[in-house]
């Protein structure tokens, strides 16, 4: 037998005040600096709680045109649906920030064909019963995905990418401009970049914007240390440059540390240093920069900056309801700094 549910009038009659009173209680709509109507509010919900009272999510949705879920979308990199780079750090970011709002969140991997077409997002909103959208989607973003999101007056925030309004990303310029610092006020002068260095890169779709800001960075601190910056493309490079660095050059000449773009890069260098004979960090530091699951991986942990994907899944959050609450008003995107850790691998040059 289904028991009848609960409603306002009778938990106002149990209370002995006015169903309007329950209604706001319920809803958090009590001054809470008054300790005499915080107090009153909160044996409402006891007594609500006590009755077995359940609120009917779909009238409060009529009502408020909110549904309290938000949808994370996943795109293809490289024309696979599921494909899109989703760091745990960041989805436990998301995930933790909605569940502190109230908020639900959907999840969904997309193919390029569904995003751009006309009707796949608003059909999956309206199934899904989604406020606003999170999308992921650092890199090979269809190019009318934005346009059409902001056609149909969708909110959405970006996550990991670099755009004026509506994202949010680890800060990378200055994060690569921090560990440089570090590394020059051990007492390294030659400090390599490794990694992608061509700025125009940030204007195609198909590179990350990451690549050409850490360049940046880490360009702006050498040359404000009057070092000479000394960027090396590829970090398949790393092992022929330095094989034609002769013994005798070594102390004068040879760089005493590398800055590489990321995890992978900087253990493909290590690997070619040990090959050379070098001994790392006694004879060269390798900085980089990581996350707390790949730095995981490594026998020697890396020393570094670690990307800050949980708070940019946390501000993403924020950013989103910020949204959804003005439709109609952009919210400013947002840099996350990162944070240095001490690994194993860097130290004053000997």
């Amino acid at each position: 037998m289904i028991e009848a549910s609960v409603t306002l009038n009778q938990i106002a009659k149990q209370v002995g005040v006015s169903p309007r009173t329950v209604a706001n209680a319920l809803g958090r709509r009590v001054p809470t600096r008054y300790a005499r109507s915080a107090a009153r509010a909160e044996e409402i919900r006891r007594v609500a709680r006590e009755m077995g009272y359940r609120p009917n999510e779909a009238a409060r949705a009529t009502a408020t045109g909110r549904f309290n879920t938000i949808s994370l979308i996943i795109g293809s990199q490289f024309g696979d649906a599921g494909c899109g780079y989703l760091p745990h750090a960041m989805q436990h970011g998301v995930n933790v920030a909605a569940h502190d709002a109230g908020l639900l969140v959907s999840m969904a991997a997309l193919t390029d064909e569904e995003l751009v077409d006309d009707s796949s997002i608003p059909h999956l909103l309206r199934r899904w019963c989604s406020d606003g959208i999170l999308m992921n989607y650092a890199v090979r973003m269809p190019p009318h995905v934005a346009e059409l999101l902001s056609s149909y007056a969708i909110p959405t925030i970006y996550m990991n990418v670099k755009r004026d309004t509506d994202s949010v990303h680890p800060d990378d310029e200055d994060m690569a401009h921090q560990a440089t610092r570090r590394l020059i006020q051990m007492g390294h002068r030659r400090v390599v970049y490794l990694g992608p260095i061509d700025a125009k890169q940030v204007d195609y779709p198909e590179f990350h914007y990451s690549g050409a800001a850490r360049a940046a960075g880490y360009t702006r601190a050498m040359t404000e240390a009057g070092l000479m910056p000394l960027p090396v493309d590829d970090a398949s490079l790393w092992g022929a440059h330095l094989a034609t660095l002769h013994w005798s050059e070594v102390k004068a000449h040879r760089p005493t540390a590398v800055l590489t773009y990321g995890g992978d890069v900087a253990l493909r260098a290590m690997h070619a240093a040990l090959a050379e004979g070098f001994s790392v960090p006694r004879d060269l530091s390798i900085a980089t920069f990581d996350d707390h699951e790949r730095r995981g991986c490594a026998r020697q942990p890396f020393t570094g900056m670690m990307l800050p994907f949980e708070q940019v899944g946390r501000e993403a959050v924020a950013m989103l309801q910020r949204r959804i609450a003005g439709p109609d008003k952009p919210v400013a995107s947002v840099a996350i700094p990162g944070t240095w850790y001490e690994g194993a691998t860097c130290a004053p040059p000997s």
